[in-house]
C-alpha cells in the first residue's frame, strides 16, 4: 500500500535498498511495470549499467563512461526531455544524487536502488554520498530495504513443534509469542528435490518520510534519534513485521525468519 501511493505521487524520490543479490533491479522493474499499467500514458526514462531487461514503453540507456556518458550526464540529458518518471539504475557518486534528488523535488518522481541494509542505513549512504540533510528530507517519500529468504515447499511443508531454543530466539525478536505451539518446517519432497524450499520471496523493511521524520530529518538529528521517531510515528515496518506474516502464512520457516531480520 505504501509502495502504490508513493507511485502515484507526481514527484518525490523512492529507493529501494538491499545487499547485493537481493532483487532491487527486479522490484524496480515491478514498480515500473505497475506504474505504466496504471497510467499507460507515463513517460518513463531509465539509465542503467547495464540495462537488464527490455522494458515496453520505457525510455533504456545505457551508460558509457568510455564515451563520457555516467550517470550524471545521461540524468542530466534526460531531465531536458522533460520525463514524469526518472529510473537511475543505481546511486554511486554525489553528482548522480545530487540532480538525482534535485529532479525529485521539481516534479520528477525518481525511482533508485542503493546497497543499504536498513532504511535508515540508505539515508545515510545518500548523506555519504554528499546530500545535504535537508535535500533529503524534502525528495525522498519511500524507501524499501528488502532481503530474500528461501520459501517453503507447499508440497511438504509442515506444522510442527518448535525447539525450545529457536522458540526462544523468535519470542526475543517479537516474532511469536511464548505459547506458540506449532511453526511450520522444511521436511523435503520430489517436488523440492529433498531441500524443503522451492523459489525465494523477499522480506521488506518500509519506512515511510512522514512529517515527523522529514522534521528529525531536517533537524540533523542523530540517525539512532531519525529511527526511534520512525517507530514512534508508525513511519517504519521493521523486518520483523514483515517475516511474521510471512511465517503466519506458512511461506517461510522460522529458520529463515531469524537470517531475515538478523543485523
Amino acid at each position: 500500500a505504501a509502495s502504490r501511493k508513493a507511485l502515484n505521487r507526481p514527484y518525490g524520490g523512492i529507493i529501494i535498498a538491499g545487499p547485493t543479490g537481493s532483487g532491487k533491479t527486479s522490484s524496480l522493474y515491478a514498480l515500473l511495470t505497475e506504474r505504466k499499467i496504471t497510467r499507460p500514458d507515463t513517460n518513463i526514462m531509465m539509465v542503467e549499467d547495464p540495462i537488464e531487461y527490455r522494458l515496453a514503453g520505457v525510455t533504456q540507456v545505457q551508460i558509457n563512461p568510455a564515451a563520457g556518458l555516467g550517470f550524471a550526464q545521461v540524468l542530466r540529458s534526460m531531465l531536458r526531455q522533460d520525463p514524469d518518471v526518472i529510473v537511475v539504475g543505481e546511486m554511486r557518486d554525489e553528482d548522480t544524487a545530487q540532480i538525482a534528488l534535485e529532479a525529485a523535488m521539481t516534479g520528477h518522481l525518481v525511482l533508485t536502488s542503493l546497497h543499504a541494509n536498513h532504511a535508515l542505513a540508505a539515508l545515510q549512504r545518500l548523506e555519504n554520498l554528499g546530500a545535504s540533510r535537508a535535500l533529503i528530507a524534502q525528495s525522498i517519500h519511500l524507501v524499501l530495504v528488502q532481503r530474500l529468504v528461501r520459501k517453503l515447499c507447499s508440497a511438504c511443508r509442515k506444522l510442527d513443534t518448535p525447539a525450545p531454543a529457536l522458540l526462544e530466539s523468535l519470542v526475543a525478536r517479537k516474532i511469536v509469542d511464548k505459547g506458540q505451539q506449532t511453526l511450520p518446517r522444511a521436511l523435503g519432497c520430489d517436488a523440492c528435490a529433498g531441500t524443503g524450499y522451492v523459489g525465494r520471496t523477499a522480506v521488506v523493511e518500509a519506512l515511510q518520510i512522514s512529517d515527523a521524520v522529514r522534521e528529525a530529518i531536517a533537524a540533523d538529528r542523530p540517525i539512532p534519534d531519525v529511527h526511534n521517531v520512525a517507530r514512534e510515528s508508525r513511519s517504519l515496518v521493521p523486518f520483523a513485521d514483515y517475516a511474521r506474516h510471512l511465517l503466519q502464512k506458512q511461506i517461510i520457516s522460522a529458520s529463515e525468519v531469524l537470517l531475515s531480520v538478523a543485523d
